[in-house]
C-alpha cells in the first residue's frame, strides 16, 4: 500500500494521481552515453563519468518512485522521499491557487513544476510533474464545486 492510500480518511476517495515525468532521466542517460562513448579516448575519465551517471540515475529512480501526488475529494496530498519523508496534506478549502511553470522542454514534453499555494503563505513546489495543467484544472474544478 502506498502512502496516499494509507492516509485516506473515511469517505475520502482518490480523484487523480500525478506522476513524475520520465524526462527526469534524460540528463542521466546523456551522461551515461557520453561516459560510454569516451571509453575509447580515456578509460579512467570514462569510468568516472559512467559512475557519476549511475549515481544520478539511482538518485532519480528513488525520487521517481518515492514521490506521490494525489487529489482526493477532500484534500491534496504530496509525499516526497523514501528514507527521509516530507509530506504535505492540504485541505481543498485551504488551497488558494495552483501555479504551473513550464520550460520550453516542459511544454514540448508536457511536464512542469506545480506549486500548490495554500492560505497563510504555504507554498509547495513539485518539480517535473507529468501533465501539470490537467492536475491543476481537476483540482480547481473540484474546489469550485458547491
Amino acid at each position: 500500500m502506498n502512502y496516499v492510500e494509507s492516509v485516506l480518511m473515511p469517505g475520502e476517495k482518490i480523484i487523480e494521481k500525478a506522476q513524475i515525468h520520465w524526462f527526469i532521466f534524460v540528463v542521466d542517460v546523456m551522461i551515461l552515453i557520453i561516459g560510454l562513448w569516451s571509453a575509447h579516448i580515456q578509460f579512467l575519465l570514462a569510468a568516472v563519468i559512467v559512475v557519476m551517471g549511475l549515481y544520478l540515475t539511482a538518485r532519480d529512480i528513488i525520487y521517481y518512485l518515492a514521490t506521490e501526488l494525489a487529489l482526493t475529494n477532500k484534500r491534496v496530498i504530496a509525499k516526497f522521499g523514501w528514507v527521509q519523508r516530507n509530506t504535505v496534506e492540504l485541505s481543498l478549502s485551504r488551497v488558494e491557487s495552483l501555479t504551473v511553470n513550464q520550460s520550453i522542454f516542459g511544454r514540448m514534453f508536457n511536464f512542469g513544476t506545480l506549486t500548490i499555494n495554500g492560505i497563510g503563505g504555504i507554498q509547495t513546489p513539485i518539480p517535473l510533474i507529468a501533465d501539470p495543467l490537467k492536475f491543476r484544472s481537476n483540482t480547481l474544478n473540484l474546489i469550485d464545486k458547491p
